[in-house]
C-alpha cells in the first residue's frame, strides 16, 4: 500500500514538470497547449512554438518519398537474389 502511494507520487512529480499556470485564469495547464481548457482563451508560452502547418506537410511528404524509395530498393534487391 505504501509503495503504491510512493509510485503515484513519483508519477505526479514527473507530470507536474509539464504544467504551467494559465496567464488568464491561473489554473495549471500543459505547457504545449495553445488554448486553456478552462477559460478557453489563447495561450502563448515563451518556450513552445507549434510547428508551421506548411512545414509539417513538407516534412511528411519528404519522409513518405524517402520511405517509398527505401521500400523500392529493398524489393529490387530481394528480386535479384
Amino acid at each position: 500500500m505504501e509503495k503504491s502511494k510512493k509510485n503515484e507520487n513519483d508519477k505526479l512529480k514527473d507530470f507536474r514538470r509539464y504544467l504551467e499556470p494559465c496567464p488568464h485564469c491561473g489554473r495549471e495547464i500543459l505547457y504545449h497547449m495553445t488554448q486553456c481548457p478552462f477559460c478557453k482563451k489563447e495561450v502563448n508560452f515563451k518556450y513552445y512554438k507549434p510547428m508551421d502547418p506548411e512545414k509539417a506537410k513538407t516534412i511528411k511528404v519528404i519522409l513518405a518519398i524517402i520511405g517509398f524509395i527505401v521500400v523500392f530498393i529493398l524489393l529490387f534487391y530481394m528480386n535479384r537474389s
